[in-house]
C-alpha cells in the first residue's frame, strides 16, 4: 500500500515545485495562444491585430490584478512545503478544481461560440498565464531550498 501510495504522490525537491508551475503555465499559455494565432490567421489583417491588442490590453490589465499576485501566494506556499513534497502539490486543491473547470468551460465555449469571440479572451489567458510562469521562473525565494 505505501509503494502505491508513493507511485500516485510522486515526492521531488521542494525547490522543483516552482519550476513545475511555471513549466505548467507556461504550456497552458502556450496552448491557448497558438489555438488563437490559428484562428486569427483566417481573419484580416486589421481585425487580427484589433483583437490582439484588445486580448493584450485586457492581459496587461488582469495579469497585474489577479495572475501575477496568484503566483506570489502559490511561491509563498511552495516555500513552506517540506524538503520532499508531492509534486501535485504544486498547486493546492482548489486551484485543480479549478482546472477541471476552466477545462470544462472552454470545451463548450468552443462548441458553442465562434472562434472570432475567443479569440481576444485567449490571447488574454495566454498572456497572464505567461505573466505569471515569468514570477515563477525567476523567484528566488525556493532556490536555497
Amino acid at each position: 500500500m505505501n509503494r502505491l501510495l508513493t507511485t500516485l504522490a510522486p515526492s521531488v525537491p521542494r525547490a522543483w515545485l516552482r519550476w513545475v508551475a511555471g513549466a505548467t503555465w507556461t504550456a497552458v499559455g502556450a496552448m491557448l495562444l497558438v489555438r488563437a494565432a490559428l484562428w486569427l490567421s483566417l481573419l484580416p489583417a486589421s481585425r487580427a491585430l484589433s483583437l490582439v491588442l484588445v486580448g493584450a490590453a485586457a492581459a496587461w490589465w488582469l495579469a497585474h490584478r489577479a495572475f501575477l499576485p496568484l503566483a506570489e501566494r502559490n511561491l509563498e506556499r511552495l516555500a513552506g512545503r517540506p524538503e520532499k513534497s508531492c509534486v501535485f502539490g504544486v498547486f493546492p486543491w482548489r486551484s485543480w478544481l479549478m482546472v477541471i473547470v476552466m477545462i470544462a468551460m472552454g470545451v463548450s465555449l468552443r462548441r458553442f461560440v465562434p472562434p472570432v469571440f475567443l479569440i481576444a479572451p485567449y490571447v488574454c489567458m495566454g498572456f497572464c498565464l505567461w505573466a505569471g510562469a515569468m514570477r515563477y521562473f525567476g523567484s528566488h525565494r525556493l532556490r536555497g531550498a
